[in-house]
C-alpha cells in the first residue's frame, strides 16, 4: 500500500492541487478535501452544545418539592440533598468529561496543504497509520497513475450505489496501454475498494485485458 502511495504522490504536481482546492471551493459539503481548506473552514468539527447546561435545570426540578406536609420528603431527606453548588460541580464535572471523550474520538485532520511538497507527504500518509481521516483515500487521480504505471483497466462493481445508477464502470485505464485487467467493487459502511471474489485460491480477479471472462466483458461493454 504505500508503494503505491508513493508512486501516487511523485506524479502529484501543482496542477493537481489547483484541482483539490477549486473542488473543495466549488462543492464545501464535501469534508474529504478540507486537507486544502483553512481550520475554520473545515466541516464536521461543530462547536460544544447548551445540552449539559440545560440538564442542570433537570437536576433542579427537585426544589420543586414541598418541604412541607404532603411535600414526599422530610427535613432529613432535605439535608441529604445536595445544594445547588455540588450539583452544579457535577454538571461541569460531566460536561468536562464528555468534552473530553469527544476531542480524543475526533478525527485528526491533516494541516492545511497549500504547496506540492505538503500534498506529496500527505499522499503518502497511510490511514493504519494516521486513521482514515487523517490521510486521502484514493480517488480518480490515484486510479489514474496507478493504471497508467502498471498498464491496468481497472474495472469497478459498486455495491453502494443508488438503486438507479448503473454498477459496472471504468474507474481508470491506461488508454491503448493496457495489457491486463483488475476487476474491484466497493462494499461495507465506509466503501473500502477490495478485488472482486478470487477466480481461484490464491489468485485475484486479474486477466490479461483479451482474456478476461465472458461475463466481464459483457457486464463492462469491453469488445
Amino acid at each position: 500500500m504505500l508503494e503505491l502511495r508513493q508512486l501516487v504522490a511523485a506524479q502529484a504536481a501543482q496542477a493537481q492541487l489547483d484541482f483539490y482546492v477549486a473542488q473543495a471551493a466549488a462543492n464545501p459539503a464535501e469534508e474529504w478535501l478540507d486537507f486544502v481548506r483553512p481550520e475554520a473552514e473545515r466541516g464536521g468539527g461543530g462547536g460544544g452544545s447548551d445540552d449539559d447546561d440545560d440538564s442542570d435545570d433537570d437536576d433542579d426540578s427537585d426544589d420543586d418539592f414541598s418541604d412541607g406536609p404532603g411535600g414526599g420528603r422530610d427535613a432529613g431527606e432535605a439535608a441529604d440533598e445536595p445544594d445547588e453548588g455540588s450539583r452544579g460541580a457535577r454538571a461541569r464535572d460531566r460536561t468536562a468529561a464528555t468534552a473530553a471523550e469527544a476531542a480524543a474520538a475526533a478525527p485528526t485532520f491533516p494541516p492545511q496543504v497549500t504547496d506540492v511538497g505538503a500534498l506529496r507527504a500527505l499522499l503518502t500518509r497511510c490511514g493504519g497509520d494516521v486513521g482514515a481521516e487523517g490521510c486521502i483515500w484514493a480517488d480518480d487521480f490515484a486510479f489514474s497513475v496507478v493504471a497508467q504505471a502498471h498498464s491496468l483497466l481497472i474495472l469497478f462493481l459498486d455495491m453502494e450505489r443508488p438503486k438507479a445508477a448503473w454498477p459496472f464502470r471504468v474507474l481508470a485505464g491506461a488508454g491503448g496501454g493496457a495489457t491486463r485487467l483488475v476487476v474491484l467493487r466497493r462494499m461495507g459502511p465506509v466503501g473500502h475498494f477490495v478485488y472482486l471474489a478470487p477466480t481461484a485460491p490464491g489468485k485475484a480477479a486479474c486477466w490479461p485485458v483479451g482474456s478476461a471472462p465472458a461475463v466481464v466483458k459483457a457486464l463492462w461493454g469491453l469488445g
